[in-house]
């Protein structure tokens, strides 16, 4: 798991599931939300990757766009294909003073934020 606080604040939480996998899905989560604003929904849905350790390949999730995969074979990149359902990141962003939750749906997930008393 993974917590990022700015400010003093925590601003968003991030975990998953999908061994080897998980380093590399929470670090590209991670940017989306920092960096582009992602929300949490729509986190969980982005198609992933992972660069196993040994080898020379990418691999795309299934499903992934082609146009993701066409330009890393531009670049030179090999690319290979993993599952969808090897991976799975759940996700708690602060967006403004409510948290919002989101699971993954690859593993039929659901996120949900209690009330606060």
């Amino acid at each position: 798991p993974t917590i990022v606080v700015r400010q003093g604040r925590p601003v968003v939480a991030i975990g998953g599931s999908g061994g080897m996998a998980i380093s590399t899905n929470v670090a590209q989560l991670l940017i989306a939300h920092l960096v582009r604003g992602t929300s949490a929904s729509e986190l969980v849905k982005l198609p992933r990757f992972f660069i196993p350790l040994r080898g020379s390949t990418i691999l795309l999730e299934a499903g992934a766009p082609q146009s993701l995969r066409s330009d890393l074979e531009y670049r030179g990149e090999r690319v290979g294909t993993f599952p969808s359902f090897a991976t799975a990141v759940q996700v708690l962003t602060r967006p403004g003073d409510a948290w919002e939750a989101a699971a993954d749906p690859r593993k039929h997930g659901s996120g949900v934020v209690a009330p606060a008393h």
